[in-house]
């Protein structure tokens, strides 16, 4: 089996196992490895990890949240009238350590204190991310 193909396997067989306790995961095919990242799993559910693949799952179980908890959080946040209150938010999501990732255009600082406000600290990462402009496109023989 291929370093692919074993490290996909693994990737699949995470979640079921997990269950609660899952956070993410980041394969790492050239390594053979999988990364996987828990909100504090008891023994039994690592022991059956690491028992399942050996060798190919590096477990992080330090995360805050889990995924469940954290989409349940990403459901709360009422992203329209963040905006119409000025937070320029466009892309928000989980990360893997267990907080909530929001991107905005401008101004992460606001943003961050607005959203702790909302929801309490240590649990928004705000990023500032200016959104990628689509450039317009040039065919063949456009000059340039």
């Amino acid at each position: 089996m291929t370093n692919q193909a074993h490290v996909s396997a693994a990737a699949d067989d995470v979640r079921p196992v997990a269950g609660k306790y899952y956070t993410g995961l980041v394969n790492h095919h050239h390594l053979g490895t999988c990364e996987v990242y828990l909100a504090s799993a008891p023994e039994s559910v690592l022991g059956r990890l690491r028992a399942m693949h050996p060798g190919v799952y590096v477990i992080h179980n330090d995360a805050l949240r889990s995924l469940a908890e954290i989409e349940e959080i990403i459901e709360r946040i009422d992203v329209p009238a963040l905006r119409d209150a000025g937070i320029s938010i466009h892309q928000i999501g989980p990360t893997q350590h267990g907080y909530v990732r929001v991107a905005v255009e401008r101004d992460a600082p606001a943003a961050q204190a607005k959203l702790d406000a909302m929801l309490g600290p240590d649990v928004i990462r705000v990023v500032e991310e200016p959104m990628a402009h689509t450039l317009p496109h040039r065919g063949p023989g456009t000059p340039g």
